[in-house]
C-alpha cells in the first residue's frame, strides 16, 4: 500500500521516496517498451509517470482503440515485469504538446460545450470516457497486485482555470469507478497555481525547470504537512517546426536535480524518455516565433514531429550524456559507486533509396462531400484530423479578371487551386491574407485544401475548430460549398486514380530491409506531406523544419516494406526517399517551397 505521510512517502510500510521519469507508451513502439523501462530502472528510478491520451484512444466518438502502441494494459504489464511502479495520469487533458492537449476534437462539435469545466455536457463526455478507461486501469492498481500507486487528478489546472468544483467532480468520477489509490495534482509553484489546481485531500506537487530551491520551498509553505514531490522537472523542451533543434546546458539541470534531492523531494524527470508524435498527434502552440520579431508578435506554431525533447533517453531509444550525468548525481546522493558509461547503442540500418510512383491525384481521388451554402468545419463532419477539401464555383463575367480571394477564420494552412492548378498558399498569422486569383471569362472551379497542422494544446485556444468560416472574392461572400474530409485512413484506402492531374498527390514505393532493425528516413527529397510505412502512419514531414529525418522503429519493418506518401507539392519534390546513418534533428530554418 502506498501512503503519503507527514515525513515521507511509504510503500508497504517502508520509506519509498519517488524517483520517477515520464514515459509515453503511445509515442514508443511496443517492441521498445521493455528496453526503455529497463534503462529507467537501471538509472535508479522506482516508478514511471504515464499520461493517457484520450484523443488517441478515441479518435472518433464511440470507437475505442487499445491495440498496438495504444495497448495500455500491455504497457502496464511491461512496467510491472521490469520492476517499476506507475503514476498514472488519466486526466482528460494532458497538454504534452499534442493536438488539443489530448482532448478529442469531437467535443468541439457542440460549440457551446465548455472544456475543462463543470459544464454538464463536458462532464458527461468525461464520464463516458472513464467508463471505458477505468476498467482498463483498476486491475493494475497496487492493491490488486499491479504497479499503479498514484493517480494524477488533472494537468496543471492551476495555470488554466478557476473552476475548482470541476476538480472535485473529477476526483469523484475516478473514485466511483474504482480508482482507490491516492490522488495528486501538479502545478507551478505560485500560490494561485497551487490554489486553483488543487482541492482539499489531494496531494500537491510542483512543476518547474531549474528553480528547485524557490519552487520546493514554496510548495512546503503551501503544504507543510506532506513531503515534497516535483511532479515535473523539465530537463528538455519540445520544439516547433521552425526552430533549430538544440540541447540544453547540463550544468543547470544537474544542479536543479541535485538541489531537489538535497531538499528531500521526490522527483519526476519530464521527459525521461523521448518519443515520436506518430501520425497526426503533434499539436501546436500560440506564442512568439523563433525568428526575431517585435515583442508583441504572436502567432500559431505547429510542433515538431519528433518528441525527442532532449531527454535522457532520446527518441530513438539511445541514452544521451544527460542520462549519464543525472545518473551520477543520483548515485552520489544515494551513496552508490560511480558507474561506467558503457550502455550499448541500438542497431540501425541504411537501405537502398526509395523511388516513389504516383498513384492518384488527391483532388481527383476525393470527389464526394457534403454540400451546403457555407463550408463545414472538420469537427462538424466528425473529422478531427487530416485535410478538408472545399469546392465551389466562381461564375464568369464574360471577361477574364484577376480577383482578390480572402479566406476568413483560417486556423491553419490552405492551398488554393483554380481549375486544378495551384494558385497559391495562405497561412494563418503570416504572409498576405489576400490571394490574387485569375478567373477565366467563363468562370472557374475553386478548390481549397485545408490541413489540420495541429490544434493548440495549451491555454484558452484549445477549443479552436479547424477549417475556415467563409471566403470572399473582391469582398463578395462565396456560397454553395462542398466539404470533403480526408483523413489518414482515407489516404491509405486509395488504390488508383488520375495520375495526370497537377498538385497534391498520393505516391507509393517499396524497399527491402532487415526485419526488426531501426532506421532513419531522410525526407529532404520530398517537400511536405504524410508518410506511411506498411500501413502505419509514421508522421508528417516538411522542408521548412530542422527535423530532416523520421525515426522508424524496427518493430515496424519486415523484409519487404511498402511506403505511401501524400505529397502536397510534388513539383517541389524529387520523389525520392533516402536513408540516413543517424537521426538528423539539427539545421537552420528553411523557407518552405511550394
Amino acid at each position: 500500500m502506498f501512503e503519503i505521510r507527514n515525513d515521507n512517502t511509504y510503500l508497504d510500510g517502508k520509506p519509498f521516496r519517488l524517483y520517477t521519469g515520464a514515459i509515453h507508451y503511445f509515442r514508443i513502439h511496443p517492441t521498445d517498451w521493455e528496453r526503455r523501462l529497463t534503462l529507467m530502472r537501471d538509472f535508479g528510478l522506482n516508478a514511471a509517470s504515464v499520461y493517457v491520451p484520450w484523443n488517441m484512444h478515441e479518435r472518433r466518438r464511440g470507437e475505442f482503440n487499445f491495440k498496438d502502441h495504444l495497448d495500455l494494459a500491455a504497457f502496464l504489464e511491461c512496467a510491472a515485469k521490469v520492476g517499476l511502479k506507475v503514476l498514472i495520469r488519466p486526466s482528460p487533458y494532458i497538454c504534452s504538446e499534442c493536438d488539443m492537449g489530448g482532448l478529442p476534437p469531437f467535443l468541439l462539435r457542440d460549440r457551446d460545450l465548455v472544456l475543462r469545466s463543470c459544464d454538464p455536457r463536458y462532464i458527461s463526455e468525461v464520464e463516458r470516457w472513464y467508463d471505458v478507461l477505468c476498467p482498463v486501469l483498476t486491475p493494475y492498481l497496487e492493491e490488486n497486485g499491479g504497479p499503479i500507486i498514484l493517480c494524477c487528478l488533472e494537468n496543471e489546472y492551476g495555470g488554466y482555470g478557476t473552476d475548482r468544483e470541476y476538480l472535485v467532480k473529477m476526483a469523484d468520477m475516478l473514485k466511483k469507478r474504482g480508482i482507490t489509490c491516492p490522488l495528486y495534482t501538479t502545478d507551478w509553484y505560485k500560490l494561485t497555481h497551487q490554489y486553483y489546481g488543487n482541492i482539499e485531500g489531494v496531494w500537491k506537487a510542483v512543476n518547474y525547470r531549474t528553480e528547485s530551491e524557490r519552487s520546493i520551498n514554496a510548495l512546503k509553505k503551501i503544504q507543510p504537512d506532506k513531503p515534497a514531490y516535483v511532479g515535473e522537472l523539465w530537463t528538455g523542451r519540445s520544439m516547433n517546426i521552425e526552430e533549430p533543434y538544440f540541447v540544453r546546458e547540463l550544468a543547470p539541470i544537474n544542479d536543479a536535480f541535485e538541489k531537489a534531492l538535497q531538499l528531500d523531494a521526490g522527483i519526476d524527470v519530464y521527459m525521461f524518455c523521448g518519443g515520436t508524435n506518430f501520425g497526426d498527434f503533434s499539436g501546436a502552440t500560440y506564442g512568439r516565433g523563433f525568428e526575431p520579431r517585435e515583442e508583441s508578435y504572436i502567432r500559431y506554431l505547429p510542433m515538431m514531429q519528433s518528441y525527442d525533447v532532449d531527454a535522457p533517453i532520446g527518441e530513438d531509444g539511445n541514452v544521451t550524456e544527460k542520462y549519464y550525468e543525472l545518473r551520477d548525481v543520483l548515485d552520489t546522493f544515494l551513496g552508490k559507486e560511480k558507474r561506467e558509461r558503457n550502455i550499448p547503442r541500438k542497431e540501425y540500418q541504411v537501405c537502398a533509396d526509395i523511388k516513389l510512383t504516383k498513384t492518384a491525384s488527391l483532388l481527383s481521388a476525393f470527389t464526394d462531400g457534403k454540400k451546403h451554402e457555407r463550408p463545414f468545419t472538420f469537427e462538424e463532419l466528425g473529422s478531427g484530423y487530416g485535410f478538408m477539401i472545399y469546392r465551389t464555383s466562381l461564375e464568369g463575367i464574360g471577361v477574364a479578371v484577376d480577383r482578390k480571394l480572402k479566406i476568413e477564420g483560417l486556423n491553419d494552412s490552405a492551398d488554393v487551386y483554380v481549375n486544378g492548378k495551384l494558385a497559391g498558399n495562405v497561412k494563418r498569422d503570416r504572409g498576405e491574407p489576400v490571394l490574387t486569383v485569375h478567373i477565366p471569362a467563363d468562370g472557374a472551379k475553386l478548390e481549397i485544401i485545408v490541413e489540420n497542422s495541429g490544434r493548440i494544446g495549451f491555454g484558452p485556444k484549445i477549443n479552436e475548430s479547424k477549417g475556415f468560416a467563409y471566403a470572399t472574392v473582391d469582398t463578395l461572400v462565396l456560397f454553395k460549398w462542398e466539404s470533403i474530409p480526408v483523413c489518414a485512413e482515407d489516404i491509405l484506402a486509395v488504390t488508383a486514380g488520375d495520375t495526370d492531374a497537377e498538385g497534391a498527390a498520393i505516391f507509393d514505393g517499396e524497399f527491402d530491409a532487415r526485419a526488426g532493425v531501426d532506421a532513419y528516413l531522410n525526407t529532404e527529397g520530398l517537400c511536405k506531406g504524410y508518410l506511411f510505412i506498411n500501413g502505419f502512419f509514421l508522421g508528417r514531414y516538411m522542408q521548412n523544419t530542422s527535423q530532416k529525418t523520421l525515426y522508424v522503429p524496427g518493430g515496424l519493418l519486415t523484409e519487404h516494406n511498402t511506403v505511401r506518401v501524400m505529397e502536397q507539392y510534388p513539383h517541389a519534390s524529387r520523389g525520392i526517399i533516402t536513408f540516413s546513418d543517424r537521426h538528423v534533428l539539427t539545421g537552420e530554418p528553411k523557407k518552405e517551397e511550394i
